[in-house]
């Protein structure tokens, strides 16, 4: 009777290699679980300048409607702009906070006919650091008819 012939050096090198792969992977996830947290973080958030209170996400407004909120940095201009889905500008306007914080403000804004449903109001302010308008908030709005 014949023996099947044994690989022993092919079986030895696969299991070699397979307790190889094992080690080096429990000391890769070893070292990824013990990493030590950073002794301090240096995030910087953007400076909260604008509350918004109406209209809100997905409010219809009609022609005119109210604008309200907070100024939340003394001495800013925000620019307020409305705008249909395909970025017409309906109209543009700015209001200026004073040395009072929070500023409230209420604005009643008439627009242009929007050639869209839909539409967004946006909130831009001044930044001298990049030396340009940033966006600080965006409001989706419907216009009613």
């Amino acid at each position: 009777m014949m023996l099947p012939e044994r690989k022993y050096w092919e079986w030895s090198a696969l299991a070699i290699a397979t307790a190889i792969g094992m080690g080096i992977s429990l000391w890769g996830y070893y070292q990824i679980i013990n990493i030590p947290p950073p002794t301090s973080l240096n995030i910087q958030r953007p400076q909260k300048i604008l509350g918004v209170s109406s209209p809100k996400v997905n409010d219809a407004i009609k022609n005119p409607f109210l604008i309200s909120g907070n100024i939340l940095i003394p001495d800013k201009t925000i620019t307020i702009r409305v705008k249909d889905k395909n970025d017409n500008i309906l109209k543009e306007t700015s209001i200026q906070s004073e040395q009072t914080v929070p500023f409230p403000f209420n604005v009643n804004l008439s627009y242009s006919k929007p050639s869209s449903e839909t539409g967004i109001i946006e909130f831009a302010a001044y930044s001298p650091e990049i030396g340009s308008e940033m966006d600080i908030k965006s409001v989706l709005v419907i216009f009613a008819k």
